[in-house]
């Protein structure tokens, strides 16, 4: 007999900023690279310069949250993890965090306290409904919302 396990799957939500920082490391990347055609000391320079532009692009590609029976996963690059929905106490609902993990590209989302005091920040393209599905399994969370956190959509 099959088990029927229902994935729910959530894209990160991508800030605006997130593309300048792209750009702003991807531009002397490439002013490097046409430099070394010139000058052949400067390929291993340019290889070099080209790391922390794959390390952005990774954690762009794989920032996504999945909700799966009662769990929550999270990744981002090398963040990765879950929690318990059962577990949640408070979601804030809020802009430019400054506390918990951080496995989000946005600055609006919602920090998640849940256990003892354990926070983290997650920022779903959709944060209604995501927050929808996670009360229709634990409907004892308190949700604040905080400045204009979800106003924008």
């Amino acid at each position: 007999m099959k088990s029927t396990t229902l994935i729910r799957k959530y894209p990160a939500k991508k800030g605006k900023y997130l593309y300048f920082i792209a750009v702003s490391l991807l531009l002397p990347l490439i002013y490097i690279w046409l430099l070394s055609f010139q000058f052949r000391e400067l390929i291993p320079f340019s290889a070099i310069c080209f790391i922390p532009f794959l390390l952005l692009f990774w954690i762009y590609c794989t920032t996504s949250y999945q909700i799966v029976d009662q769990q929550i996963f999270y990744r981002s690059a090398f963040l990765r993890g879950d929690l318990d929905i059962h577990t949640i106490t408070v979601i804030e609902l809020i802009q430019r965090p400054n506390q918990g993990i951080r496995p989000a590209l946005a600055s609006k989302g919602m920090i998640i306290h849940y256990q003892d005091s354990q926070t983290v920040f997650l920022a779903p393209r959709q944060p209604k409904k995501f927050l929808k599905n996670i009360l229709k399994i634990n409907n004892s969370i308190t949700v604040i919302r905080k400045s204009r956190a979800l106003q924008s959509e």
